[in-house]
């Protein structure tokens, strides 16, 4: 009978490289009837997070958002009740929908937002005053580093 044919070793198969992403992050100030409350509010702090992702067409899941005070000096005792909340915001996310994300947030007008923001906070009144976003940051991942090499043992 004929000799059976050595079998080959598949190929191994070279690592996944990691995919690129990219982030940029943006400011906006909002106008907010009570800025304390809003600040610290688990709700206002989402409804902030869904309306960027909206307005950026990307999943909620990639943005993040820290809300602060501006101005956040308290006279005396009474609590200001209009005032300004600062939002610092990222957005990361595959490097194949960056620009067009970016580019989406830029474009879009405080009243839009606003709007966006009044939908979904109705126990405050908000006004976005200013927007701004920073440019777009390429993000590779390094390379996983190979093991270093074990310590001979001693004879």
């Amino acid at each position: 009978s004929a000799p059976t044919p050595a079998q080959t070793p598949a190929p191994t198969p070279a690592p996944t490289p990691a995919p690129a992403y990219a982030t940029f992050s943006g400011e906006l100030e909002l106008s907010v009837s009570d800025p304390s409350a809003f600040v610290e509010d688990p709700a206002a702090k989402s409804a902030t997070e869904e309306v960027i992702a909206e307005k950026a067409e990307v999943s909620v899941a990639y943005v993040d958002v820290t809300l602060s005070v501006v101005g956040a000096r308290r006279l005396g005792t009474q609590r200001r009740l209009e005032g300004s909340v600062k939002v610092d915001y990222t957005v990361t996310m595959p490097e194949s929908i960056a620009e067009v994300a970016r580019s989406k947030m830029a474009e879009v007008s405080k009243d839009d937002l606003g709007t966006a923001f009044g939908n979904k906070l109705t126990d405050y009144t908000v006004a976005v005053t200013s927007t701004e976003v920073g440019s777009l940051e390429t993000v590779t991942p390094a390379p996983t580093p190979a093991p270093p090499p074990a310590a001979p043992t001693p004879a």
